[in-house]
């Protein structure tokens, strides 16, 4: 399944089950962006107490290189936060439940794909 939010979306939250992947695109209010994000995690059927990996991809396909982007990404209930696992990025703000990296410069396409990653253990299942 794949979930693809825009400025018109009303929800300010996502729940993916096993196997999603959820694609966002970004517009700020003075330049207009082309960005996406797909996460993926390393194990789609993990039991509880396991570690698992979470990886970030974010991608501009605009025409003009993006900078000083911002991702947010808040832990979901039923995970906790291994301390000193985000990679990736140019500054991270590793303050869960609402885990952040800083990308000063994001150049166009595919082969400037940024990998945000962090791991989590998992405390319960849905």
């Amino acid at each position: 399944m794949r979930h693809r939010f825009n400025s018109r979306s009303t929800s300010s939250t996502l729940t993916l089950e096993n196997g999603d992947v959820a694609v966002c695109v970004f517009t700020n209010r003075d330049i207009v962006s082309d960005l996406s994000i797909v996460k993926l995690v390393d194990d789609s059927t993990p039991n509880i107490g396991d570690t698992i990996n979470f990886t970030l991809e974010i991608t501009n396909a605009d025409p003009d290189p993006a900078i000083n982007v911002v991702v947010d990404d808040p832990l979901s209930f039923g995970f906790s936060f291994v301390a000193g696992s985000m990679t990736g990025g140019d500054a991270q703000n590793q303050t869960a439940p609402n885990l952040q990296w800083a990308i000063n410069n994001l150049d166009v396409g595919i082969a400037y794909t940024k990998k945000l990653q962090y791991q989590v253990i998992v405390n319960s299942l849905p």
